[in-house]
């Protein structure tokens, strides 16, 4: 997040896609927490207290459906990904419960926090 909020550019940024500027990075984050204080809304962010080192791939767990992994070449130039989809609802259930119930507890910052977190980003 804090590297987003710096450079303009996601962990998955496409080559050919321009940097976000500092007016649409504002836009993104102010979108992010106005959408975490939504009841009704489904979406959960997680923000991990501790750093990891993933530049080589990206998890999306569609929870009645499967996985898609996707591995991103960081030194490749031309923007070129490799995927998989894994369609298979139990293997997905497993890893929805748990990032949705491991990690909130054990990994992430709690709400005040990931709040807090986000306002800086914001300010800046």
């Amino acid at each position: 997040m804090e590297e987003f909020a710096q450079t303009g550019r996601l962990t998955d940024h496409l080559t050919h896609l321009p940097s976000f500027n500092k007016d649409e990075i504002n836009v993104i984050l102010k979108h992010i927490y106005d959408r975490r204080a939504e009841t009704k809304d489904e979406y959960s962010l997680f923000i991990t207290e501790d750093s990891y080192a993933n530049n080589d791939f990206i998890i999306s767990v569609y929870k009645d459906y499967g996985i898609v992994v996707e591995y991103v070449f960081p030194e490749n130039t031309e923007g070129l990904w490799k995927m998989i989809l894994i369609q298979n609802t139990r293997l997905a259930s497993i890893f929805f419960d748990y990032f949705d119930n491991h990690i909130p507890v054990n990994k992430a910052m709690d709400k005040t926090q990931t709040d807090d977190f986000l306002k800086l980003l914001i300010g800046k």
